[in-house]
């Protein structure tokens, strides 16, 4: 865990240990999986791009995406803020299929082809659903835009601008060696505890720019403390960023006010802005404000923790009930 209260010192911490046997302790310089955390990241590099002309966020998909036949009707903004309808990959297929073959690379013409495969769920702009695919599409169009690879992307836009050392984009950067193993039992449906190992490319080469990252926990502060200042992104592309559209059925209070790569918590949190990451093996949390000027980062080598927003709320409490101090 890292947090930065309204003093801006910064703590780093960590409690329990990186395997199931707890004979190792986790330590803060240790690497996770940070799942869904990933979308802020791959909006910042739109953004990025978006403010040095490359691309136009209302501009429709097919002008780089002209092989799938609902591109005319999605811009880019759709993509970034889940309103553009077009449904999940992440499904059984992908699921089952990772978990059977951890080694196995996704493939771009594969995830294409499954998001291309399905109809829209409602009419592009109508409505708010959280997608990984929106944000898989996000990375590709980044990349056909440019002509770079989205591992160049995220190292030029953010990383070394940022000196974020311990970060890493796992399809395509090497194995670091802090990289801890992560342990699921209730999102694969089978029983028993499942691992994802350093080297399992599976989980992060389906998931892509929309869930393909580690990092420590102190990267991703250093990250989300460059965006709420605005360091790593124009005054214009906060701003989009935090404009909040509502879901008309959110499926869970987490997922009910999309801004362009974060999410808006006004019922808990604080009102907080941020992202979650819940993937196999990890779970992740970065949340900021800049009202009471504080950032928040929780990583987990585990996938479900029951507690989490109690662990955080804790941690809120300590921050301000000792005014930053």
């Amino acid at each position: 865990m890292s947090l930065q209260p309204p003093n801006g010192r910064v703590w780093n911490g960590a409690s329990g240990t990186i395997d199931l046997d707890r004979h190792i302790l986790m330590t803060p310089d240790r690497v996770i999986r940070i799942g869904s955390l990933t979308k802020t990241y791959t909006a910042v590099v739109i953004l990025r791009l978006f403010e040095r002309g490359v691309l136009a966020l209302d501009r429709t998909i097919d002008h780089w995406l002209p092989e799938y036949r609902q591109a005319h009707r999605i811009t880019l903004r759709m993509l970034l803020n889940h309103s553009s309808g077009i449904p999940d990959l992440l499904g059984m297929r992908v699921m089952f299929l990772s978990a059977t073959n951890s080694t196995m690379k996704w493939t771009e013409p594969e995830l294409l082809d499954m998001i291309f495969d399905e109809n829209l769920d409602f009419n592009p702009g109508t409505d708010n659903q959280y997608s990984n695919s929106n944000y898989v599409l996000l990375g590709i169009i980044a990349e056909r835009a440019t002509g770079k690879s989205l591992q160049s992307l995220y190292h030029d836009e953010i990383f070394f601008p940022l000196s974020l050392n311990h970060t890493y984009f796992l399809p395509s950067d090497s194995i670091p060696a802090e990289l801890v193993t992560g342990y699921d039992r209730n999102l694969i449906p089978l029983p028993g505890w499942h691992y994802t190992e350093p080297e399992n490319t599976a989980w992060s080469s389906c998931a892509y720019a929309s869930g393909g990252m580690a990092a420590t926990a102190s990267d991703v502060l250093a990250f989300v403390d460059a965006v709420m200042n605005r360091r790593i992104i124009t005054e214009q592309s906060y701003v989009m960023m935090t404009q909040f559209t509502k879901a008309k059925k959110p499926k869970d209070k987490y997922l009910e006010h999309f801004g362009l790569g974060l999410f808006q918590y006004r019922d808990f949190y604080d009102g907080a802005y941020g992202h979650l990451g819940l993937f196999i093996g990890s779970e992740a949390v970065a949340i900021f404000s800049t009202e009471r000027k504080f950032v928040l980062v929780f990583l987990v080598n585990v996938s479900r923790v029951d507690n989490s927003d109690a662990i955080i709320r804790k941690y809120l409490d300590l921050i301000f009930g000792h005014n930053g101090t």
